[in-house]
């Protein structure tokens, strides 16, 4: 949850260093690249995640990321004081964990694509861990 404040704090400090980042690694991989197919490969790459750089996604992601932390955090302390409502929360932020690579990236990209089944994996992997525990919670 910190991460995010930061991130949304600083937006502009992480869009350059993304930016940085990115750019010394494209120049890296320009280097060790030889053939025109993997150079176009290469580009659409760096070109679908550079919307990482843009300070208004970074904004949005960190806002719907403190959100989907605030509803989780709420849905586990709920579960551990054995409360089933606490995985409603739960599964209210893992929605929100889930769906936010979406909102703000879009699926028509490969970085909108990585986050969504990133997160989609994370989110289902946690969602069945604590749903197996709810047969104890009243």
């Amino acid at each position: 949850m910190v991460a995010n404040f930061s991130n949304y704090e600083n937006a502009a400090s992480v869009s350059t260093s993304i930016s940085q980042t990115m750019d010394e690694t494209r120049a890296l991989m320009k280097s060790s690249i030889r053939t025109g197919a993997d150079q176009k490969m290469m580009d659409r790459l760096f070109t679908d995640f550079s919307i990482l750089t843009d300070t208004t996604k970074i904004k949005q992601s960190a806002l719907l990321g403190i959100l989907s932390n605030i509803l989780t955090l709420i849905g586990v302390l709920l579960m551990y004081r054995m409360r089933k409502k606490g995985f409603g929360f739960y599964i209210m932020g893992i929605g929100v964990y889930i769906g936010s690579p979406i909102l703000v990236y879009g699926l028509q990209n490969l970085a909108g694509m990585s986050f969504f089944l990133l997160s989609l994996f994370i989110g289902l992997l946690f969602s069945v861990f604590y749903l197996r525990t709810l047969k104890y919670m009243a």
